[in-house]
């Protein structure tokens, strides 16, 4: 099911592979998009008036 090249990973890294599908899978790119906005704009407000 899965590639030769995939299987090897998952053999020698099962932890670190299920890990890296759980995060992608909870933090898909339009959520990532929207959090990264939300922070800037936290981020921009605090450099604008401490002068930094």
């Amino acid at each position: 099911m899965l590639s030769p090249v995939f299987d090897a990973f998952v053999e020698a890294s099962p932890v670190s592979v299920m890990m890296r599908g759980l995060m992608e899978h909870i933090f898909n790119s339009s959520r990532m998009n929207q959090i990264f906005e939300v922070l800037a704009s936290v981020l921009w407000k605090k450099v604008e008036l401490t002068g930094f």
